[in-house]
């Protein structure tokens, strides 16, 4: 086998700093940017243009997400020098659109028999406390800007926690079931410091089907798609039903 020249084991030594940065840069833009740290300055400066304050925080809360998914993707073209491609985003087929409407249908299955299984608990009933806040702050913002927010927060989670995330962690671990573990609790404790503890019940489901979405996949618009539908469905459609907690419980009959 050929030595390794000093020179060499010099160049290796000064890449591979470059590479944990670009990872750790990755992870950071993809787990804290969504947090929406000094949202209220934005929110603020929004609201003195003239905007009410929910429709401010909204617009900044879409401005976050938005910028979240430009930087992962300019991180990988510019500063990791790779292709979009190493991060699940590729070509789109019919078999990926029809994977991400099996998991939205899945979801609306599978948290309702979670909930279910909690019933009861106090668990259960600081979950419920969560949802009816969460929704009751969903109804007030204007129709445009819950479909704004989906939109983005799809686009932003799928990019960074998801494809970004599991990718890059599954390759310095070694594992991809590992990787995409840590990737998964990455992804539930990014929701705490906005909601709470008690939200994690009813994220973790659809967070977990979203990350065995992208490992069935490999395909980012997939798991986008299918997280559009879950956010349009309990941001857009659900707060406009009567009652729509008892229906988020009671979702097809169940």
């Amino acid at each position: 086998m050929k030595p390794v020249s000093r020179n060499g084991e010099a160049i290796r030594a000064k890449e591979e700093p470059v590479r944990l940065s670009c990872m750790v840069a990755g992870l950071l833009i993809a787990f804290v940017l969504p947090i929406q740290p000094g949202l209220e300055v934005p929110t603020m400066f929004l609201a003195l243009l003239g905007l009410s304050p929910d429709t401010a925080s909204g617009v900044a809360a879409i401005a976050y997400e938005i910028g979240t998914a430009l930087l992962i993707v300019a991180l990988v073209r510019y500063w990791e020098h790779l292709p979009l491609s190493s991060i699940g985003i590729g070509r789109f087929s019919i078999g990926d659109a029809v994977a991400a409407v099996l998991v939205f249908f899945a979801d609306l299955v599978v948290t309702p028999k979670i909930w279910a299984l909690l019933q009861g608990s106090t668990v259960l009933a600081n979950a419920a406390q969560s949802l009816r806040a969460e929704q009751e702050g969903i109804s007030s913002w204007p129709i445009l800007i819950g479909v704004g927010i989906a939109i983005s927060i799809s686009f932003a989670e799928e990019f960074g926690a998801r494809a970004y995330a599991i990718e890059r962690l599954s390759a310095a671990i070694g594992n991809r079931a590992i990787g995409a573990g840590v990737a998964f609790i990455a992804a539930l404790s990014m929701h705490v410091p906005r909601r709470g503890l008690a939200y994690l019940p009813i994220v973790a489901p659809g967070q977990l089907l979203l990350v065995l979405l992208y490992l069935w996949r490999r395909n980012t618009w997939s798991c986008v798609l299918a997280h559009l539908l879950m956010d349009t469905y309990a941001m857009v459609i659900e707060p406009l039903l009567p009652l729509a907690t008892l229906m988020f419980l009671k979702r097809l009959g169940i």
